[in-house]
């Protein structure tokens, strides 16, 4: 393989850090040419997607009830996978598999599974609500417009709901909450907040007997860009901390620059000066350092006595 193409193909610093760590820390399966071929599945699973929610459409807007069943399981699990390989959070993990469950509930036919559906997706809302909100909290101005537009369409729409009334009304507080905190993310994921908010919208008003034509395709096409949106944008502002995470980590090892002078004599001008060696201490010039002791006085009277 050339040096071209093995750049093409290397594993980004991300990818890199998730899959090849120390061999006493890594799984046996992972290897380095293991890491490098994980590069393209969050592009693989992306693509995947994209033809899913088509297939989705298609069996829609031709009622083809196949190929909704065989589209529709698919789209949150790809999903899944292109967040599990993009170092996402568990919360946005069960936000998916919560979401799964409510598709296939919702394709059941019937009362109570679309109460099912209802009870799944409301695990989805909370799910997305606790992962926004711990990254960054919404301006007041958006808190306000969205607690007005669900007083608005709740009070549109209760008198149509029948005994559906209580369920919706609950699970629409945790959908408004849902994309009102994710306005605070990031603009991608704000607007795929407002579009399942939009999704789930026209299904409420479907439950109260006002359809119209085209609605199920545009409440499925509005669903797959929000769960696409959602996730990419998560995704990013994913990666986005993490490397903010490791240029403070980077820059603490770092430490403080050590000083331009680092030596053990004191400097000029200290409390306490260097005290001068004592004559007992003090080394010897010439060939002999350790010469007769001069005769003391009491010697010397001691002699005269002698």
């Amino acid at each position: 393989m050339s040096k071209s193409t093995r750049t093409l193909f290397a594993a980004p610093k991300s990818i890199r850090t998730l899959f090849v760590t120390p061999k006493s820390t890594r799984p046996l399966f992972v290897t380095p040419h293991v890491a490098r071929t994980l590069f393209v599945i969050p592009q693989a699973a992306l693509t995947l997607f994209v033809i899913a929610a088509a297939v989705e459409l298609i069996g829609v807007a031709t009622d083809i009830q196949s190929l909704q069943w065989i589209a529709k399981p698919l789209l949150a699990p790809l999903l899944i996978w292109f967040v599990l390989t993009n170092h996402g959070g568990r919360l946005l993990v069960a936000a998916l598999a919560f979401a799964t469950a409510g598709d296939i509930a919702l394709l059941i036919p019937g009362q109570l599974w679309f109460l099912l559906g209802m009870a799944a997706f409301l695990g989805t809302q909370i799910a997305l609500t606790i992962a926004f909100v711990s990254q960054r909290r919404p301006k007041i101005w958006t808190v306000v417009g969205y607690v007005t537009l669900w007083a608005a369409v709740n009070a549109a729409l209760w008198s149509q709901l029948g005994a559906l009334r209580v369920p919706i009304l609950v699970y629409s507080v945790a959908l408004t909450a849902m994309a009102c905190a994710a306005t605070a993310v990031s603009a991608r994921t704000g607007a795929g907040g407002t579009l399942f908010l939009l999704s789930d919208l026209l299904i409420g008003v479907g439950a109260a007997n006002m359809d119209f034509p085209g609605r199920d395709l545009v409440v499925m096409s509005t669903y797959a860009a929000a769960l696409y949106l959602i996730t990419t944008g998560s995704a990013v502002n994913a990666r986005a901390g993490e490397a903010d995470t490791s240029e403070a980590d980077t820059s603490e090892a770092d430490g403080p620059a050590p000083p331009a002078h680092h030596c053990s004599a004191r400097p000029s001008g200290s409390r306490h000066p260097a005290q001068p060696a004592s004559p007992e201490t003090a080394p010897q010039s010439g060939p002999n350092r350790n010469p007769a002791r001069p005769a003391r006085p009491s010697d010397h009277h001691a002699d005269t006595a002698r």
